[in-house]
């Protein structure tokens, strides 16, 4: 009895969902076009419920059979009605759903997962331009399995305006850098819209969004020459970076190689299938495509082969001569040219010829360069060279010059000196003497900008802004005007050029520091001895370790602890430390007594263990061994932290002359701009009195010796 309750149940619903099918399948008639979809969906509904009932049907009928039935044919029932046991409905259409596969197809799948999962950092963190940085980080994303994008950058003109609007003295970024900062994000970065949007629609069900907080940082700074640096890299994910999500994302099947490229385009031209342009993607390349990428590559390919047949109409019909046609005047069948048009259009050739000229002397313009043996392309004559060539042009020849000799070594064996070539630009042809002349003129030409600068900077400061508490530190205190005419008579080809650095707002460079360096120990010699390694020597975490072992200053200081058996000074060691490409550090070693000071004017912790061990392995086993029980000891230089990003050099010229004076500047809390200025004047005119008795030092041994 209670089998046939079951059954009759069972074909009441039945009847119930054929019921149903047919109501729908009558009201299909009924509703507009935009509505049937839904009606197919219900009717595609009603069908899967009917195959579902009728398959439990014919497995309860076979209960109601004999006892007799095997318990193997009784297990085999069983399997089939768990076999037909249908889904959720909304479960089965997402899952069959296209969005589904595409979104697991295509990182979508990616989870976030409680704990973070670390990857190799960055091993590079200078580049020359932002192109040269993405086509790193492209690399650094495919051999670590990481998807980076630019979620944010600034314009370098939205900078510069920036700058003028404030009226500072930060230098402005070169145009053809196009951006100051970018930051790259994760492709799961970000989280998911759980709400409607304004206009009412739904969130997108399938995002990569899962809150992921890996992020590389990048900004131009001005270090010698303009170069983008890493400034912050968050090198942990909270999903799994492994190849095999790798390959889900679009990103990781895209074809970066050119010739397979032109091998594609040669394949379409030619008439193959979507199928053998994949085969032939996956046969010459390393990525695993999808057919759908090489849909998206093909289509792609057409789009630039439209937009390039456009540029190229254009450019015919640019330059293909507008003549003004008098439709009145005909002679002989043939359109007559009126004189007035053909006076335009020669003023306009002479308009087009002048703008041309203009652009290749403001290096707007490529030229052809070409480097000789100058036996076989003797050079112009130099009074025939009338102009000089942009800085751009020069640099492109000089690495000519350099390529022309290793071609010349290979094929050859032997050297080929610079000055036996020649380079052509243009119609003139060149010696490498005139070149470097012309690079000089330049060099001069932009010292002379600077110096113009900094006689604005002296004209503008406030000497009476701070006032340090000691005379100490105003002592040779020189009038703005003697600073100024001390400005205009330094060699602008000189290596003191460089120290129009300490005017303003500028980041100090390895000639200015050294130069500063050499004239604080002249000041202290009668109480320290200090020998200094170069500024561009020690850098860290990047590093030349023949830079630094091969330097003479090893040998000095050895040499220096010998001679003095009974000191009566100290003996110093003082380098700086170029942290990051961006950032400078310094460290301060008693030779005689082994105390080491290490300086971050930041104060940043795990900045200073880095340099404890880097000096460990690097410099302090190549100074004098110290008699035992001696031992280097590592101290603490504790005070005012710099707040801003250009003052670092001017903290670590204060670091180094208040402890060879054992006496620091007080006062500078809450002052630390004025102070910062003021201490940039300071070592400005100290330096220039420097070069003037060195100056009447070299003119007095000359006229001694005459």
């Amino acid at each position: 009895m209670p089998q046939r309750e079951d059954r009759r149940t069972h074909e009441r619903s039945r009847a119930a969902i054929t019921g149903s099918e047919s109501e729908s399948e009558a009201s299909y008639e009924k509703t507009p076009r935009r509505k049937r979809g839904k009606a197919r969906s219900a009717r595609s509904k009603a069908k899967r419920r009917r195959r579902y009932v009728s398959s439990r049907d014919r497995a309860l009928s076979s209960d109601d059979s004999s006892d007799s039935e095997q318990p193997s044919q009784r297990r085999d029932a069983t399997w089939s009605q768990a076999d037909v046991d249908p889904v959720d409905e909304d479960a089965y259409e997402d899952i069959n759903s296209s969005s589904g596969r595409d979104s697991d197809e295509d990182g979508g799948g990616v989870t976030a997962r409680d704990e973070l999962v670390s990857v190799p950092p960055l091993d590079r963190r200078s580049f020359e331009t932002w192109e040269l940085l993405e086509a790193y980080i492209k690399a650094y994303s495919k051999r670590t399995y990481q998807v980076y994008s630019v979620r944010t950058a600034t314009p370098a003109s939205t900078r510069n305006a920036k700058i003028k609007e404030s009226n500072s003295y930060c230098d402005e970024i070169p145009v053809e850098l196009k951006f100051y900062n970018k930051t790259y994000v994760c492709t799961h970065s970000g989280s998911p819209r759980t709400g409607r949007s304004r206009r009412g629609g739904r969130p997108n069900r399938y995002s990569r969004r899962i809150g992921c907080k890996a992020q590389i940082n990048a900004c131009v700074r001005l270090s010698g020459d303009w170069a983008v640096c890493i400034t912050k890299q968050v090198a942990t994910h909270n999903h799994d970076v492994d190849p095999v999500a790798y390959q889900t994302y679009h990103e990781a099947r895209q074809v970066s190689d050119d010739e397979v490229v032109d091998g594609v385009r040669v394949l379409h031209r030619g008439g193959a299938n979507r199928k053998r342009i994949l085969e032939y993607i996956v046969e010459n390349s390393s990525v695993q495509p999808e057919m759908k990428d090489a849909h998206n590559l093909l289509a792609r390919l057409k789009r630039e082969s439209y937009e390039s047949e456009e540029s190229e109409e254009e450019t015919r019909a640019s330059t293909m001569p507008l003549w003004r046609i008098s439709t009145t005047a005909i002679k002989s069948g043939r359109p007559k040219i009126t004189q007035a048009a053909r006076r335009k259009e020669n003023r306009e050739a002479m308009r087009g010829t002048t703008q041309r000229v203009n652009a290749i002397a403001n290096d707007e313009e490529a030229q052809k360069v070409t480097v000789w043996e100058k036996r076989n392309k003797p050079p112009t004559a130099e009074e025939r060279i009338m102009t000089v060539l942009p800085l751009r042009v020069l640099n492109t020849c000089i690495t000519q010059v350099a390529l022309f000799q290793n071609r010349w070594f290979s094929d050859h064996e032997k050297q080929m000196h610079e000055y036996g070539v020649s380079v052509s630009v243009g119609r003139a042809v060149y010696n490498v003497s005139t070149l470097k002349s012309m690079r000089c003129w330049h060099t001069a030409l932009n010292k002379i900008d600077d110096v113009d600068e900094a006689i604005k900077w002296i004209d503008s400061l406030d000497l009476d802004a701070w006032k340090p508490n000691s005379s100490v530190w105003t002592k040779d205190l020189l009038a703005k005007e003697a600073v100024k005419k001390g400005l205009k008579d330094v060699g602008m080809l000189s290596e003191d050029a460089a120290l129009t650095a300490l005017c303003g707002r500028k980041w100090l460079e390895c000639a200015c520091i050294d130069r500063t360096i050499r004239t604080i120990s002249v000041r202290n010699e009668a109480t320290a001895q200090v020998f200094a390694l170069p500024a561009y020597v020690v850098r860290f975490p990047v590093y030349d370790v023949e830079s630094i072992k091969n330097n003479d200053v090893w040998g000095k200081v050895e040499a220096a602890l010998r001679e003095t058996t009974t000191p009566t000074k100290s003996l110093y060691f003082f380098s700086t430390i170029f942290f990051g490409q961006n950032h400078w550090c310094a460290v301060l070693v008693n030779v005689r007594t082994g105390q080491v000071i290490i300086y971050d004017p930041q104060e940043t912790a795990d900045r200073v263990n880095q340099l404890k061990v880097y000096l460990k392995e690097e410099i302090l086993l190549r100074l004098p061994v110290l008699p035992s029980p001696k031992r280097f000891r590592f101290e603490a230089f504790e005070w005012i932290p710099q707040l801003d990003n250009y003052n670092c050099g001017v903290y670590i010229l204060l670091f180094l002359e208040a402890r060879l004076r054992d006496e620091r500047p007080h006062g500078v809390e809450g002052n630390t701009r004025p102070a910062m200025q003021f201490s940039r004047y300071r070592y400005l005119y100290h330096n220039l009195l420097a070069i003037h008795d060195s100056a009447a030092a070299g003119g007095a041994t000359s006229d001694a010796s005459g």
